[in-house]
């Protein structure tokens, strides 16, 4: 019994390691591939231009979005709620 779990432990180990080598030649080969893959033949044709000003977001755009829905959601809310009431 405790040569055949011995045994067991170290075909276990066998395995795993015979596995690894196998994901590892198989890496190597795919490697080889992408390597031998001529690269497309792209270049640059003109450099990126960087704007020294963020383009977003537009603080002056938020603030004014920002105090229109203020205004307008409680006077809309208000406007609805007597529109829809229809006590005397």
């Amino acid at each position: 019994p405790g040569q055949e779990k011995e045994y067991r432990g170290i075909a276990r180990q066998q395995g795993i390691k015979e596995a690894l080598y196998l994901l590892l030649l198989q890496k190597r080969e795919e490697m080889a591939i992408a390597l031998a893959i001529k690269p497309l033949s792209a270049k640059i044709i003109d450099e990126a231009i960087t704007s020294p000003q963020p383009v977003s977001p537009n603080r002056q755009f938020a603030y004014l979005g920002a105090l229109a829905l203020g205004l307008i959601l409680p006077f809309g809310t208000i406007f609805l709620i007597n529109f829809i009431d229809t006590k005397i």
